[in-house]
């Protein structure tokens, strides 16, 4: 359900949604993160943002909310590792995150 999400032309409605709702309500600024985290959770938006990395269009969009959900499970007292293993990727973590060989 989650895989191409982000390719889909709703998705820019998700961005023009977001943009505008903290124009209007910047005390309580939104993030496509943060919505797509309380619809399919941390591990399904984890999955969706390695795949949204491997398609051209949606491949920067990927990389930087990845960034944005590794600093968020970071800050709320997370174990990266426990994240990584919700993956499967607890051998390669960085690597297969990242692209780092």
């Amino acid at each position: 359900m989650v895989d191409g999400i982000m390719a889909k032309p709703q998705f820019k409605l998700l961005e023009s949604f977001v943009k505008k709702y903290n124009e209007e309500y910047p005390a309580k600024k939104l993030t496509e993160l943060d919505i797509l985290t309380g619809k399919f959770g941390v591990d399904g938006v984890a999955r969706m943002l390695v795949n949204a990395k491997k398609v051209k269009s949606t491949e920067k969009f990927g990389t930087r909310m990845q960034g944005s959900q590794i600093a968020y499970y970071m800050r709320d007292g997370r174990d990266v590792n426990t994240f990584f293993k919700a993956l499967k990727l607890k051998d390669d973590g960085y690597q297969a995150l990242f692209g780092e060989k």
